[in-house]
Protein backbone atom coordinates (compact mmCIF):
# COMPACT_ATOMS: atom_id res chain seq x y z
CA UNK A 1 0.00 0.00 0.00
CA UNK A 2 1.11 3.55 -0.65
CA UNK A 3 2.86 5.40 2.15
CA UNK A 4 4.28 8.95 2.11
CA UNK A 5 8.03 9.22 2.53
CA UNK A 6 7.85 12.16 4.92
CA UNK A 7 7.48 11.46 8.66
CA UNK A 8 5.42 14.63 9.15
CA UNK A 9 1.80 14.22 10.21
CA UNK A 10 -1.45 16.00 9.47
CA UNK A 11 -3.86 15.29 12.29
CA UNK A 12 -7.60 15.14 11.76
CA UNK A 13 -10.65 14.73 13.94
CA UNK A 14 -14.19 13.87 12.94
CA UNK A 15 -17.20 13.90 15.21
CA UNK A 16 -19.05 10.70 16.05
CA UNK A 17 -22.41 11.26 17.71
CA UNK A 18 -24.90 8.58 18.73
CA UNK A 19 -27.89 10.77 17.83
CA UNK A 20 -27.26 13.27 15.06
CA UNK A 21 -27.73 13.97 11.37
CA UNK A 22 -26.44 11.46 8.82
CA UNK A 23 -24.07 13.87 7.09
CA UNK A 24 -20.32 13.89 6.59
CA UNK A 25 -17.60 11.31 6.07
CA UNK A 26 -18.81 9.15 8.95
CA UNK A 27 -22.50 10.00 8.42
CA UNK A 28 -22.55 11.43 11.94
CA UNK A 29 -22.70 15.22 11.95
CA UNK A 30 -23.45 16.89 15.26
CA UNK A 31 -26.83 18.64 15.46
CA UNK A 32 -26.43 21.98 17.27
CA UNK A 33 -29.50 23.93 18.35
CA UNK A 34 -30.05 27.07 20.42
CA UNK A 35 -27.98 27.08 23.61
CA UNK A 36 -25.88 24.08 22.55
CA UNK A 37 -22.20 23.97 21.64
CA UNK A 38 -19.49 21.64 20.41
CA UNK A 39 -15.85 21.96 21.47
CA UNK A 40 -12.73 20.59 19.77
CA UNK A 41 -9.27 20.70 21.36
CA UNK A 42 -6.23 20.04 19.18
CA UNK A 43 -2.53 20.76 18.87
CA UNK A 44 -1.49 22.22 15.54
CA UNK A 45 -1.15 25.29 13.35
CA UNK A 46 -4.35 25.29 11.29
CA UNK A 47 -7.90 23.96 11.39
CA UNK A 48 -10.85 23.74 9.03
CA UNK A 49 -14.45 23.10 10.05
CA UNK A 50 -16.56 21.01 7.69
CA UNK A 51 -20.32 21.31 7.87
CA UNK A 52 -23.59 20.97 6.01
CA UNK A 53 -25.58 23.79 4.40
CA UNK A 54 -29.26 23.69 3.43
CA UNK A 55 -32.34 25.96 3.22
CA UNK A 56 -33.27 25.25 6.85
CA UNK A 57 -29.75 25.30 8.37
CA UNK A 58 -28.92 28.15 10.74
CA UNK A 59 -25.82 30.28 11.17
CA UNK A 60 -22.63 28.75 12.52
CA UNK A 61 -20.58 30.70 15.05
CA UNK A 62 -17.00 29.47 15.33
CA UNK A 63 -14.71 30.71 18.09
CA UNK A 64 -10.96 30.05 18.29
CA UNK A 65 -9.45 30.09 21.78
CA UNK A 66 -12.31 32.08 23.26
CA UNK A 67 -12.16 34.96 20.77
CA UNK A 68 -15.27 36.49 19.25
CA UNK A 69 -17.01 34.01 17.01
CA UNK A 70 -16.86 34.09 13.22
CA UNK A 71 -20.43 33.82 11.90
CA UNK A 72 -21.05 31.80 8.74
CA UNK A 73 -24.52 31.41 7.22
CA UNK A 74 -25.50 27.78 6.79
CA UNK A 75 -28.18 28.65 4.24
CA UNK A 76 -28.02 27.03 0.83
CA UNK A 77 -30.85 27.42 -1.62
CA UNK A 78 -32.43 24.36 -3.12
CA UNK A 79 -30.86 21.37 -1.42
CA UNK A 80 -28.38 19.95 1.05
CA UNK A 81 -24.74 20.83 0.41
CA UNK A 82 -22.60 18.35 2.34
CA UNK A 83 -19.05 18.79 3.63
CA UNK A 84 -18.60 22.47 2.97
CA UNK A 85 -15.58 24.29 4.41
CA UNK A 86 -17.50 26.42 6.89
CA UNK A 87 -14.44 28.01 8.49
CA UNK A 88 -10.67 28.05 8.02
CA UNK A 89 -8.46 29.33 10.84
CA UNK A 90 -5.61 30.13 8.46
CA UNK A 91 -2.08 29.97 9.86
CA UNK A 92 -2.00 30.05 13.67
CA UNK A 93 0.66 29.43 16.30
CA UNK A 94 1.63 25.77 16.58
CA UNK A 95 0.15 25.17 19.99
CA UNK A 96 -2.87 23.69 21.74
CA UNK A 97 -6.08 25.35 20.60
CA UNK A 98 -9.79 25.13 21.30
CA UNK A 99 -12.50 25.58 18.68
CA UNK A 100 -16.07 26.08 19.87
CA UNK A 101 -19.04 25.79 17.52
CA UNK A 102 -22.48 27.14 18.38
CA UNK A 103 -25.66 28.14 16.56
CA UNK A 104 -25.46 31.90 16.29
CA UNK A 105 -28.26 33.85 17.97
CA UNK A 106 -28.98 35.73 14.73
CA UNK A 107 -30.28 32.52 13.13
CA UNK A 108 -33.69 33.00 11.51
CA UNK A 109 -34.04 29.71 9.60
CA UNK A 110 -36.57 27.16 10.81
CA UNK A 111 -35.61 24.90 12.53
CA UNK A 112 -32.21 26.56 12.18
CA UNK A 113 -30.00 23.77 13.46
CA UNK A 114 -26.35 23.70 12.44
CA UNK A 115 -24.53 20.52 11.44
CA UNK A 116 -20.76 20.55 12.00
CA UNK A 117 -19.37 17.36 10.45
CA UNK A 118 -15.88 17.50 11.87
CA UNK A 119 -12.70 19.48 12.31
CA UNK A 120 -9.68 18.93 10.09
CA UNK A 121 -6.58 19.80 12.08
CA UNK A 122 -3.08 20.29 10.70
CA UNK A 123 0.29 20.13 12.41
CA UNK A 124 3.25 21.79 10.66
CA UNK A 125 3.31 19.98 7.34
CA UNK A 126 0.36 20.71 5.05
CA UNK A 127 1.71 19.34 1.80
CA UNK A 128 2.80 15.82 2.71
CA UNK A 129 2.92 13.34 5.53
CA UNK A 130 0.20 11.11 7.00
CA UNK A 131 -3.39 12.35 7.20
CA UNK A 132 -5.52 10.11 9.40
CA UNK A 133 -9.27 10.68 9.16
CA UNK A 134 -11.80 8.82 11.28
CA UNK A 135 -15.04 8.14 9.40
CA UNK A 136 -16.48 5.49 11.71
CA UNK A 137 -20.13 5.23 12.69
CA UNK A 138 -21.31 3.16 15.65
CA UNK A 139 -23.58 0.23 14.85
CA UNK A 140 -23.60 0.61 11.08
CA UNK A 141 -23.87 -1.96 8.35
CA UNK A 142 -22.51 -1.42 4.87
CA UNK A 143 -25.98 -0.68 3.49
CA UNK A 144 -26.12 2.54 5.55
CA UNK A 145 -23.23 3.98 3.53
CA UNK A 146 -23.99 2.38 0.18
CA UNK A 147 -26.04 4.80 -1.89
CA UNK A 148 -25.39 7.82 0.37
CA UNK A 149 -24.01 10.92 -1.33
CA UNK A 150 -23.18 12.52 2.02
CA UNK A 151 -19.99 10.62 2.85
CA UNK A 152 -18.59 10.63 -0.69
CA UNK A 153 -18.75 14.43 -0.87
CA UNK A 154 -16.42 14.56 2.14
CA UNK A 155 -13.86 12.52 0.19
CA UNK A 156 -13.55 15.41 -2.25
CA UNK A 157 -13.50 18.18 0.36
CA UNK A 158 -11.27 16.60 3.00
CA UNK A 159 -8.87 14.86 0.61
CA UNK A 160 -6.81 14.03 -1.24
CA UNK A 161 -6.34 10.60 0.26
CA UNK A 162 -3.94 7.81 -0.70
CA UNK A 163 -5.41 4.95 1.33
CA UNK A 164 -8.96 3.98 2.24
CA UNK A 165 -9.28 1.40 5.04
CA UNK A 166 -12.59 -0.51 5.02
CA UNK A 167 -13.12 -2.97 7.91
CA UNK A 168 -16.67 -3.91 6.88
CA UNK A 169 -18.53 -7.09 7.73
CA UNK A 170 -18.81 -7.61 11.48
CA UNK A 171 -22.26 -6.08 11.84
CA UNK A 172 -23.42 -7.31 8.44
CA UNK A 173 -22.69 -10.93 9.37
CA UNK A 174 -25.03 -10.84 12.37
CA UNK A 175 -28.55 -10.59 10.99
CA UNK A 176 -27.68 -8.52 7.93
CA UNK A 177 -27.57 -9.43 4.24
CA UNK A 178 -26.32 -12.64 2.68
CA UNK A 179 -22.60 -12.85 1.96
CA UNK A 180 -23.30 -12.46 -1.77
CA UNK A 181 -25.38 -9.31 -1.21
CA UNK A 182 -22.68 -7.97 1.09
CA UNK A 183 -20.14 -8.35 -1.71
CA UNK A 184 -22.38 -6.45 -4.13
CA UNK A 185 -22.76 -3.64 -1.59
CA UNK A 186 -19.01 -3.56 -0.92
CA UNK A 187 -18.20 -3.30 -4.63
CA UNK A 188 -20.77 -0.49 -5.02
CA UNK A 189 -19.32 1.31 -2.00
CA UNK A 190 -15.85 1.19 -3.56
CA UNK A 191 -17.23 2.42 -6.88
CA UNK A 192 -18.89 5.35 -5.11
CA UNK A 193 -15.62 6.37 -3.49
CA UNK A 194 -13.81 6.26 -6.81
CA UNK A 195 -16.55 8.16 -8.61
CA UNK A 196 -16.22 10.86 -5.94
CA UNK A 197 -12.55 11.26 -6.81
CA UNK A 198 -10.70 8.72 -4.69
CA UNK A 199 -7.90 7.16 -6.76
CA UNK A 200 -5.69 5.60 -4.11
CA UNK A 201 -5.29 2.13 -2.64
CA UNK A 202 -7.93 0.30 -0.63
CA UNK A 203 -7.25 -1.96 2.34
CA UNK A 204 -10.07 -4.37 3.20
CA UNK A 205 -9.72 -5.66 6.75
CA UNK A 206 -11.02 -9.07 7.81
CA UNK A 207 -11.92 -8.43 11.41
CA UNK A 208 -12.09 -11.02 14.22
CA UNK A 209 -15.43 -12.81 14.39
CA UNK A 210 -18.04 -10.83 16.26
CA UNK A 211 -19.11 -12.64 19.39
CA UNK A 212 -22.60 -13.73 18.29
CA UNK A 213 -21.74 -14.49 14.65
CA UNK A 214 -21.57 -18.11 13.56
CA UNK A 215 -18.30 -19.43 12.21
CA UNK A 216 -19.70 -20.59 8.81
CA UNK A 217 -21.39 -17.24 8.12
CA UNK A 218 -18.32 -15.21 9.05
CA UNK A 219 -16.13 -17.41 6.89
CA UNK A 220 -18.48 -16.86 3.94
CA UNK A 221 -18.20 -13.10 4.41
CA UNK A 222 -14.42 -13.35 4.60
CA UNK A 223 -14.41 -15.29 1.36
CA UNK A 224 -16.34 -12.53 -0.40
CA UNK A 225 -13.96 -9.87 0.96
CA UNK A 226 -11.02 -11.82 -0.40
CA UNK A 227 -12.75 -12.23 -3.77
CA UNK A 228 -13.24 -8.47 -4.09
CA UNK A 229 -9.56 -7.88 -3.37
CA UNK A 230 -8.43 -10.60 -5.77
CA UNK A 231 -10.33 -8.97 -8.63
CA UNK A 232 -8.74 -5.51 -8.30
CA UNK A 233 -5.00 -4.68 -8.31
CA UNK A 234 -5.57 -1.56 -6.18
CA UNK A 235 -7.28 -3.49 -3.39
CA UNK A 236 -5.47 -5.52 -0.74
CA UNK A 237 -6.98 -7.64 2.02
CA UNK A 238 -5.52 -7.85 5.52
CA UNK A 239 -6.48 -10.75 7.77
CA UNK A 240 -6.64 -9.11 11.18
CA UNK A 241 -8.25 -12.22 12.64
CA UNK A 242 -4.96 -14.10 12.34
CA UNK A 243 -3.37 -11.55 14.68
CA UNK A 244 -6.27 -10.82 17.03
CA UNK A 245 -8.10 -13.41 19.17
CA UNK A 246 -11.88 -13.54 18.91
CA UNK A 247 -14.07 -12.19 21.69
CA UNK A 248 -14.67 -14.68 24.47
CA UNK A 249 -11.48 -16.66 23.97
CA UNK A 250 -9.08 -17.11 26.87
CA UNK A 251 -6.38 -15.19 25.01
CA UNK A 252 -8.66 -12.20 24.35
CA UNK A 253 -9.73 -12.14 27.99
CA UNK A 254 -6.14 -12.28 29.19
CA UNK A 255 -5.12 -9.44 26.85
CA UNK A 256 -8.12 -7.31 27.89
CA UNK A 257 -8.97 -6.21 24.33
CA UNK A 258 -12.77 -6.17 24.31
CA UNK A 259 -15.41 -4.07 26.05
CA UNK A 260 -18.19 -6.40 24.85
CA UNK A 261 -18.81 -8.87 22.03
CA UNK A 262 -18.64 -6.17 19.35
CA UNK A 263 -16.51 -3.32 20.72
CA UNK A 264 -12.93 -2.83 21.89
CA UNK A 265 -11.47 -1.17 24.96
CA UNK A 266 -8.85 1.52 24.42
CA UNK A 267 -6.19 -1.17 24.60
CA UNK A 268 -8.00 -3.16 21.94
CA UNK A 269 -8.31 -0.14 19.66
CA UNK A 270 -4.58 0.45 19.99
CA UNK A 271 -3.91 -3.20 19.26
CA UNK A 272 -5.99 -3.08 16.06
CA UNK A 273 -4.34 0.17 14.94
CA UNK A 274 -0.86 -1.28 15.46
CA UNK A 275 -1.67 -4.44 13.51
CA UNK A 276 -3.11 -2.51 10.56
CA UNK A 277 -0.23 -0.03 10.56
CA UNK A 278 2.22 -2.91 10.26
CA UNK A 279 0.47 -4.01 7.04
CA UNK A 280 0.80 -0.65 5.27
CA UNK A 281 3.98 -0.76 3.22
CA UNK A 282 5.40 1.22 0.28
CA UNK A 283 4.79 -0.21 -3.14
Amino acid sequence: MAQPSSPAHIHTLFTRWSSAASYGLGLRAASIGAGQFLTFTFKGDRAKLLGTKAPSVGRYSISLDGAAGTVVDGFNSGSLAYSQVIWDSGAIANSTHTVTVTRDASTTANPGLTFPEGLLTFNSDHAQGVRDIDGARHGSTLSVFTGSAAWTKAITTAGPFGLLIMPWGENDATGGPSAATFRTQLELNITQARTAGFNGSILLVEMPKRGNATEPIWESFRAEIEAVAAADPDITVFDLRRRTPDYGTAEATELGLYADEAHYKDKGQGWVADQIASAILPR
